[in-house]
């Protein structure tokens, strides 16, 4: 018995955007729209969560972010922002933020629409706010990361989504892990 509307040809969404993308993406959204879109690529943090952070969420040096999460017990997380391109990211986040008293994002009544039109301006394929949840993962993964990490980076209580649905590489990224790989091995 399967729930209507369920396929078992079900293909996840791929997309996922590239340090260039984010830029130009970034570049066409107001202020505070860029900020959150910055916020979910630097954190995993998924549409609700974003409309839940707190300025407090962020700690003072910007090393570490509590995700507001409710979907699971593991999906109410503290984010450790390791990598350069994300401290950028959360930096911005934080700058442009433009949500009132507490909350650190003002409300975004169309993200869909508007992400997507963001895109067409920026020139490049259109993005969902789950694509940039799922860019997180893709890096993190690119970068070395150990997938358990990551999954509990993201929420995730194993690594069953990030290895079917957030990390997946590309190509090239697959093989340039296992060049890295190799020398390793040629090291031992």
């Amino acid at each position: 018995m399967m729930p209507v509307g369920f396929s078992t040809e079900y293909q996840p969404k791929e997309r996922k955007l590239t340090a260039a993308e984010v830029d130009v993406l970034v570049a066409e959204l107001t202020p505070d729209h860029a900020a959150r879109a910055a916020f979910m690529v630097a954190t995993s943090a998924n549409w609700g969560e974003t409309e839940r952070a707190k300025r407090l969420d962020v700690s003072p040096d910007l090393r570490f972010v509590h995700v507001n999460g409710t979907k699971t017990e593991t999906r109410d997380r503290v984010v450790p922002v390791v990598t350069p391109a994300h401290r950028s990211l959360l930096e911005f986040a934080v700058k442009y933020a433009g949500g009132k008293e507490r909350a650190m994002f003002a409300p975004w009544s169309n993200i869909r629409r508007d992400l997507h039109a963001a895109c067409k301006r920026a020139g490049i394929a259109p993005c969902s706010p789950n694509d940039l949840r799922r860019t997180f993962g893709n890096w993190m993964v690119a970068g070395g990361i150990p997938s358990h990490t990551v999954a509990e980076m993201m929420g995730h209580k194993d690594t069953r989504m990030l290895d079917r649905v957030f990390g997946r590489q590309t190509p090239e990224h697959q093989d340039a892990a296992i060049r890295q790989g190799t020398r390793t091995l040629a090291l031992l």
